[in-house]
């Protein structure tokens, strides 16, 4: 999904871990990570577009730069 124009993107919760890099430069303005991720590598949403930030509350690894640049 590296650069892609998605605006709104919901993870389902059946997701426990995103790759690194998944979502480099993405276009996503609204972004909600579900109970049931744990993790965030490194890089994830690096350069990308959020204006919306739904995290969590079972992320325990946050990676390195996970939203580095990004427009949160």
């Amino acid at each position: 999904f590296m650069s892609s124009k998605i605006k709104v993107l919901k993870l389902p919760s059946s997701i426990g871990t995103i790759g690194e890099g998944t979502f480099l430069k993405a276009q996503i303005e609204i972004l909600e990570i579900p109970e049931g991720v744990t993790v965030i590598p490194e890089g994830c949403f690096m350069s990308s577009n959020i204006k919306s930030l739904k995290l969590s509350s079972s992320i325990d690894t946050l990676g390195i730069g996970a939203f580095l640049k990004a427009q949160i």
